[in-house]
């Protein structure tokens, strides 16, 4: 099989170029429908915007591939492309853009007749595995279908997410009297409240073995420079790889929260915005053959744990597991850039995963 690189980088730039949000994957979603319509597959767009599509109808094992359609990005975000040789350049790119044309380009490759995976192989380019997305869309296509394996398509070629790394979220909103700040002076602040409370969370010890992190990743409030604030939010977020440390953490941040804000005569509203389950899944044969695959090409494999789209099977008890399948860096970042050239690599290490998967 050998993969063509103008082919390849047209389509990647393509797809770069719709910009897709969490929540604003209409048009990306539509544009990878009718590719795969054109390569003679019946995909279908759900109800909540997941492309899903059957690729192949042998009588193997029921398994879903799975790339998010979404990007970190807003819509206005410009998606101009710097080229240098076989590195492109432009935000989103390669997470998740990368690895979704490479999922693509292996589909085309069994549409065409070069790849023959003995399974019965599902493919979803799904929304909401970004940001506040909380993982609705695959939450949605798991809970309509079920699968003996399932596989993310993300992140780097010599990456291998094995287990998931879990997170509460929520939103703060503090409210207190407020005023003029001279003449109603020391009215209760919002802002004060918050910052207390933001100051005492950094220092909530965090454990190391299973880790465990907390973070205020977005903060906002206030009217002006000489007004006491009526008002002040922020958004908080826990992660572990262990559900109980993860429990442990959360029930310490809450009551800290609320602590903060009855001596600081304020009111807090908190609203749960995200609950991604950590853990695994009998996943040992995935590792396994993942470790094998890309040792192969020359490559050291490096196995951490993740938040992707796989936390979702991995609640449901499913094996699963998340390949990387290109060369890049600086995700999440506007300069985030792929190397081109790593494609051929990736779209074989795809192929020989799902090809030992048959047998297994």
């Amino acid at each position: 099989m050998t993969l063509d690189l103008q082919e390849a980088k047209k389509l990647l730039i393509n797809i770069t170029q719709i910009a897709a949000p969490s929540f604003q994957e209409q048009n990306r979603a539509k544009f990878v429908s009718d590719y795969l319509a054109k390569l003679g597959f019946k995909p279908k767009i759900d109800a909540v915007g997941n492309v899903i599509c059957q690729l192949t109808d042998f009588k193997g094992p029921k398994v879903l591939i799975a790339s998010h359609l979404d990007t970190v990005f807003p819509i206005e975000t410009n998606l101009s492309i710097t080229e240098d040789k076989n590195i492109l350049i432009a935000p989103g790119i390669g997470d998740n853009t990368a690895s979704l044309t490479i999922a693509l380009l292996y589909a085309k490759e069994i549409a065409v007749g070069n790849i023959k995976p003995k399974l019965k192989l599902f493919f979803t380019a799904n929304c909401g595995e970004e940001g506040l997305g909380d993982l609705f869309g695959i939450k949605e296509v798991l809970k309509n279908d079920s699968f003996d394996y399932f596989i993310a398509i993300d992140g780097y070629l010599d990456m291998i997410i094995d287990r998931a790394v879990g997170s509460k979220r929520y939103k703060l909103d503090f409210r207190a009297r407020g005023g003029h700040s001279w003449g109603d002076y020391p009215s209760p602040s919002a802002v004060h409240a918050l910052a207390e409370a933001s100051y005492k969370l950094s220092k909530i010890r965090m454990s190391v073995k299973p880790k465990t992190s907390i973070n205020i990743g977005q903060i906002s409030g206030g009217t002006s420079i000489n007004t006491i604030a009526e008002q002040a939010e922020a958004n908080l977020d826990m992660r572990s790889t262990d559900p109980k440390a993860l429990q442990r953490i959360e029930k310490t941040a809450l009551a800290l929260i609320k602590q903060v804000a009855k001596e600081n005569d304020v009111s807090v509203e908190i609203e749960k915005i995200g609950d991604r389950p950590c853990g695994n899944s009998d996943n040992a044969k995935l590792l396994e053959i993942t470790k094998k695959i890309i040792t192969s090409y020359r490559l050291e494999p490096v196995v951490i744990a993740g938040s992707t789209d796989a936390n979702a099977a991995f609640a449901l008890g499913i094996p699963a597991i998340t390949i990387g399948v290109y060369k890049g860096g600086d995700a999440h970042r506007k300069s985030e850039w792929v190397d081109l050239e790593s494609f051929k690599t990736g779209i074989k290490v795809l192929r020989d995963f799902l090809d030992e998967l048959a047998v297994l």
